[in-house]
């Protein structure tokens, strides 16, 4: 497969603070795109003599782009504080010239021209170079601009170059000059140049498009289930472990109940979405063509990771605040505090492309960043091991950003050159970011609609209980099935009605009897009200629950109006659910008056919003 190799050389006597930036989001730019599909990237970070010198034999006649960012000069580069000459760097990439994969070389460094001349001497089509001292933060902005419109809006070289260097002057206060096909003898050394040298049929052509035949590649959502039946048997699920004995036993396990089993252990929001996935793909013949099939079949996993990541979003939201509750000293930092407001007031069409991981990373960090004598903990633990995982380079780092690019593209009905290539890419990525999920099972949602006092004046108030009507958000729903309500009383309540993450499983009793009363100690929860609710509390004569997620609010003097979606149907928009001021309100009104009293603490305590 030909190689994209990015080598990044910092010096620590002259370090170039921008160069790790640049690094991270040209990184971001190739892989939130399809270039994987086509290339392996390689970027070394760090390099060094040693390291590129491996590197460029391990991909001796592979490498179709290379691309150096550091200090240079006109006959060397600087790996390090180590001086390379060029002609090393010439010898090790003739293969790739010779086996015609190389299409582009990129100095991104000071005066390095003079080495133009020798690589187009063995042959590299094009170069792109300076000849001059060249700033730090212009040399990054030209990297980003570049490989974007090469990547990403597909330009030629050519535009791709001539769009870029608009942004690098952005970044320097000099001006740049431009030239085509350097003349060298005659440039100014005073003065910033940029050239693009090399044969001006490659120049105006992308040669990194279209590699490869195009796919045949199917909707395969046994791909997926197989991967997560894997992952949840490696964590101990107790539903795919009694199908496991089954199986070891020699008895025949169905498909079917592998499917049901996964889709049974995962929270409702995110079960509801795999099933949509599943629906798409048996559902071939409701779309006009097998394109516009898979098309929906790739926006629809795009869907499932946000709601996943929406839903991790909100449970850390809601965790925050309980310790806000808990700890009313604790001063949450102005930083946290921005990005939660960025978050709260953000239209509704903005939600629905919304990143939640650096929120997620933003919050645990503080909340790590606490003293340990108050016995802070993530209710949701395993996102304390998820920080690793979201560092660039690994592999659920990379699926969170190709899933993410995945959904915004299908949301504004971009697709890419290939959707059936872009389909089993993203298939393979969802099987990535749910490799790190295998916890998802010990975390059952509920919904709780009612909650009795049960205290009998002769005995201590010690041995009060409370009974629960509880609904079960623990499987997707359809016509055929509906939610579970079971009563279970405890020696202590579940905060208020609202939907509570608990955590592990609550036992359950025979559901053919009559009477269900199920006796359980306390239990671990998490209160996710006001940020998701159950419309089912709020509204009569419904049969089952109605999961919404907050959407959007509108704040003005005198008037409040929180806004909620399904989440089952995140792009359903005609099917809303609000709860605006006391006098806007015709039923119900001490349960949706909780819903916005919870906001307005919420505002004051976390947001540092002053309300009258």
């Amino acid at each position: 497969m030909p190689v994209l190799f990015f080598a990044y050389a910092n010096s620590e006597k002259k370090p170039l603070p921008l160069l790790t930036e640049e690094h991270e989001e040209v990184y971001k730019i190739l892989v939130s795109n399809y270039v994987q599909s086509n290339y392996h990237i390689h970027i070394d970070d760090r390099a060094t003599v040693s390291k590129v010198n491996d590197y460029l034999e391990t991909f001796s006649f592979d490498i179709a782009l290379f691309n150096f960012s550091g200090h240079s000069g006109e006959t060397h580069f600087t790996w390090g504080d180590n001086l390379v000459h060029k002609d090393g760097i010439l010898q090790q990439i003739k293969n790739s010239v010779s086996s015609g994969t190389l299409k582009l070389v990129v100095l991104n460094g000071c005066s390095n021209a003079g080495q133009v001349k020798d690589l187009r001497k063995v042959g590299v089509p094009v170069v792109i170079a300076t000849s001059a001292p060249l700033e730090d933060q212009s040399a990054k902005e030209f990297a980003r601009r570049f490989y974007l419109n090469l990547f990403e809006k597909e330009n030629t070289i050519q535009a791709a170059y001539e769009d870029a260097l608009g942004a690098a002057q952005n970044g320097t206060a000099n001006k740049l000059a431009v030239v085509e096909d350097f003349d060298l003898e005659n440039a100014d050394p005073a003065q910033p140049l940029w050239g693009i040298y090399g044969e001006e049929s490659v120049r105006n052509l992308n040669p990194f498009l279209n590699n490869g035949p195009r796919s045949e590649h199917k909707p395969n959502p046994r791909t997926i289930l197989n991967r997560l039946y894997t992952v949840f048997n490696a964590a101990l699920n107790p539903a795919i472990l009694r199908l496991e004995m089954r199986r070891k036993n020699n008895e025949l396990v169905e498909e079917y109940e592998k499917r049901n089993a996964i889709l049974y252990s995962i929270p409702f929001p995110i079960s509801i979405n795999l099933q949509k996935l599943l629906n798409i793909s048996a559902g071939k013949k409701d779309f006009k063509n097998e394109e516009e099939w898979v098309k929906a079949y790739v926006k629809q996993i795009g869907q499932l990771y946000h709601t996943t990541s929406e839903f991790m979003g909100l449970i850390m939201i809601a965790q925050l605040w309980e310790i806000k509750l808990k700890f009313k000293a604790i001063v949450i930092p102005d930083d946290i505090k921005q990005i939660l407001v960025e978050f709260f007031y953000l239209p509704a069409p903005r939600r629905t492309i919304y990143n939640y991981q650096p929120m997620i990373t933003a919050i645990r960090e503080y909340m790590e960043s606490l003293p340990k004598e108050n016995d802070i903990a993530l209710f949701v633990d395993e996102q304390t091991v998820l920080k690793d995982m979201l560092l660039p380079g690994y592999p659920f780092a990379d699926a969170c950003r190709y899933l993410l690019k995945t959904h915004i593209d299908a949301q504004g009905n971009k697709s890419g050159r290939d959707i059936f290539k872009e389909c089993e890419i993203a298939e393979a990525q969802l099987c990535f970011f749910f490799d790190e999920l295998g916890f998802l099972y010990r975390y059952y949602l509920t919904s709780i609609t009612h909650i009795d006092v049960l205290k009998y004046r002769h005995l201590p108030k010690e041995d009060t209980h409370y009974k629960h009507k509880i609904v079960k958000l623990m499987r997707p729903l359809n016509e055929e099935l509906d939610q579970t309500i079971l009563q279970y009383t405890m020696p202590t309540f579940l905060d208020n009605w609202g939907v509570v993450l608990i955590k592990g499983a609550l036992p359950e009793k025979n559901l053919d009897l009559d009477d269900i009363d199920i006796e359980v100690p306390s239990v671990d929860f998490l209160n996710l009200s006001p940020f998701i609710i159950d419309r089912l509390v709020f509204e009569e004569k419904r049969d089952f629950s109605s999961l919404m997620f907050f959407n959007q609010c509108w704040i003005n003097p005198g008037k409040e109006v929180y806004e909620y979606n399904d989440a089952s149907c995140p792009s359903k928009t005609n099917d809303v659910f609000q709860v605006g001021s006391p006098s806007e309100r015709t039923r119900k009104k001490n349960e949706l008056e909780s819903i916005r009293l919870q906001f307005k603490a919420f505002r004051t305590q976390v947001l540092g919003e002053t309300i009258s």
